[in-house]
C-alpha cells in the first residue's frame, strides 16, 4: 500500500482513503453491483489478503464494512447514484473530487457544499433539534474521548447516531417509492403498533375515489372500532396545511369515525396543528420525522443489523 493512505490502528485503510478509491474504480460511468466495487476498490489500494480477512464479531470483514461506509457516504452525496438496486454509477457531481488533491484521502468535511449532502446533514441536524425539543436526545458528549465518557453513555450516543442516519434515509427512500408503496407501508405501520391484531385486520383503500381515506385497521374482531388513515408522500419542502385536515376531518365524518391518523413525508404547518388541535383527539399528526422514528423502533422497513450486550457482576451469584 502507497504510505500516504491513511490508515487505521487495526493497519486497514480509513474510510476516507476509501473513497477517492471508489471514484477511481467507477470512474468509466460503468453501473456496477455493490460486491463488485468493495472488491475493486481493495484491490486498487493494494490491501493484504490477510488484512481483507479480518472481521469484526459479527462475521462482516473490515475492510467490506469501511468500503460500504464510504460507497454510502458518496451515495448520500449524490456522488453516486443507484439505477437498481444494489447497483450504483457515477455522476457530474465525482468532478468536484477528482482532483489531485483528493488522491489519497476525501474526508466528509470534503463534502460540504455538495447540494444533497448539505440537505441530508440539515436533515440530522433538524432531527436532533427535534428530539431535544421533545427531550429524547441520548445525553453524550462526542467532543469527549472514550476514556472521558462513560463507555454505556458512549455507546448509547453512538447507537442514537447510526439510528439517526438510518431514519434519514429511510426517509429519503420512502419520498421516492411510489403511492400504494408508501400506503401499505404506514397501514402496516398503525397496525404493528398495536392497532389490530394482526395484518389481515387492516383494508387498503387508496385510490381515486377513496374519499380522504387511504387504509383502515380494525381495532377489534367486529371492526366496530377503526382507525382511518391518510397518507400523503410529500417532498421535504411541501408542507401538510389545515384544509388537507379540514378535507381529512370530512371524510372521517362521513363515515361517522372517531379515530384519524394524517401520516406524511414531510411536516404540517402550525395552521394544520392548531385545526387538528381544535378537533380533539379526533386527529393524530405524524410528519416525516416521527414517522421514521416510529418505523425504527417497530421494524418496518428496517431490520436489526447487529445487536450489543453489556454484562455486570451478578450479585445474587455471590451471596
Amino acid at each position: 500500500m502507497d504510505p500516504r493512505i491513511p490508515l487505521c490502528r487495526d493497519g486497514i485503510p480509513t474510510s476516507d482513503a476509501f473513497r477517492p478509491a471508489i471514484l477511481q474504480v467507477m470512474k468509466d460511468g460503468e453501473v456496477r453491483h455493490r460486491r463488485w466495487i468493495l472488491k475493486a476498490a481493495q484491490d486498487i489500494l493494494d490491501i493484504p489478503q490477510e488484512l481483507r480477512e479480518e472481521a469484526i464479531l459479527s462475521g462482516e470483514k473490515k475492510c467490506d464494512h469501511r468500503v460500504g461506509w464510504a460507497l454510502s457516504s458518496l451515495a448520500k452525496a449524490g456522488v453516486l447514484e443507484k439505477p437498481h438496486r444494489g447497483y450504483y454509477q457515477i455522476t457530474d457531481v465525482a468532478s468536484v473530487l477528482m482532483k489531485p488533491k483528493f488522491q489519497f484521502s476525501i474526508t466528509e468535511s470534503k463534502l460540504s457544499g455538495l447540494p444533497k449532502w448539505d440537505s441530508y446533514q440539515q436533515q440530522l441536524a433538524e432531527r436532533k433539534r427535534a428530539k431535544l425539543e421533545e427531550k429524547e436526545l441520548v445525553s453524550y458528549d462526542e467532543h469527549l474521548s472514550i476514556s472521558e465518557a462513560d463507555p454505556v453513555e458512549t455507546i448509547r450516543g453512538l447507537v442514537a447516531q447510526i439510528d439517526d442516519e438510518v431514519a434519514t434515509e429511510l426517509l429519503d427512500r420512502l419520498r421516492e417509492s411510489e403511492a400504494d408503496f408508501f400506503e401499505r407501508a404506514v397501514i402496516e405501520l398503525v397496525q404493528k403498533m398495536g392497532y389490530g391484531q394482526s395484518i389481515e385486520d387492516t383494508r387498503h383503500l387508496g385510490k381515486s375515489g377513496d374519499g380522504g381515506i387511504d387504509g383502515i385497521v380494525s381495532m377489534d374482531p367486529l371492526a366496530l372500532r377503526n382507525v382511518y388513515i391518510q397518507a400523503k408522500r410529500y417532498g421535504e419542502g411541501n408542507a401538510v396545511g389545515a384544509d388537507s385536515i379540514r378535507n381529512f376531518y370530512g371524510a372521517l365524518a362521513e363515515r361517522h369515525a372517531d379515530n384519524g391518523v394524517f401520516i406524511t413525508t414531510s411536516r404540517f404547518t402550525a395552521s394544520a396543528f392548531d385545526y387538528a388541535n381544535r378537533m380533539g383527539e379526533k386527529i393524530v399528526l405524524i410528519d416525516g420525522q416521527k414517522l421514521t422514528s416510529l418505523m425504527l423502533k417497530y421494524r418496518v422497513g428496517t431490520q436489526a443489523k447487529e445487536v450489543f450486550e453489556t454484562l455486570e457482576i451478578d450479585e445474587d451469584f455471590f451471596e
